[in-house]
């Protein structure tokens, strides 16, 4: 129970019930959050959560108190040797070709009205290393990008100031993700 002092009587609420049942509100779920907090701990303990990478051992060695998932997507090579990736903007589709020498990624114009980017008016005052020479781009930024059960929001890009074969994924793409590399022939993003 609440006192209060002789000075603090006068500023007393005259109805203290909704302090106390803010406080009891407080106090049920500090209660039920601690609960948790041991039952998960018990969980970690006993074996129930490993770390979810693939040399997971269940012996005591690989036993964490953080579950971390790791999501992996394997991209075969094309014949061709290049890589590509299929994505969507909404519900427009777009293939777009891995190209580690680009810096950031680059859309040509048919493709970036497709991601939603006003092309009209975009000023081409910089050029941008691709496997296939240099281009001349606009920067861009598209709001979302979707890689089958991956979103990305806020690309970094460029819009070419011509058609391209194809649309480009640079550097700035790869780096969203944990890690990427070749392996068997195949493109493997991890995140």
């Amino acid at each position: 129970m609440i006192e209060w002092s002789s000075t603090d009587r006068d500023a007393a609420p005259a109805d203290d019930a909704p302090r106390k049942r803010v406080i009891g509100w407080a106090s049920r779920m500090a209660a039920i959050l601690a609960g948790l907090s041991c039952l998960t701990i018990v969980a970690i303990n006993l074996g129930g959560l490993t770390a979810a990478t693939p040399s997971a051992k269940p012996d005591a060695e690989s036993r964490s108190f953080f579950y971390h998932a790791i999501h992996t997507r394997s991209i075969p090579g094309d014949p061709d040797g290049h890589f590509y990736i299929n994505t969507s903007f909404g519900d427009e589709q777009v293939r777009f070709r891995l190209d580690a020498a680009a810096p950031i990624v680059v859309l040509s114009p048919g493709d970036a009205q497709a991601a939603g980017v006003k092309t009209r008016g975009l000023t081409y005052a910089t050029t941008v290393p691709t496997a296939d020479g240099e281009v001349r781009v606009a920067p861009v930024t598209i709001k979302m990008l979707t890689m089958n059960e991956v979103t990305f929001f806020d690309v970094d890009a460029a819009v070419a100031d011509h058609e391209l074969a194809d649309s480009l994924l640079g550097e700035s793409f790869l780096k969203r993700f944990e890690s990427y590399a070749v392996e068997n022939g195949a493109l493997v993003l991890r995140w």
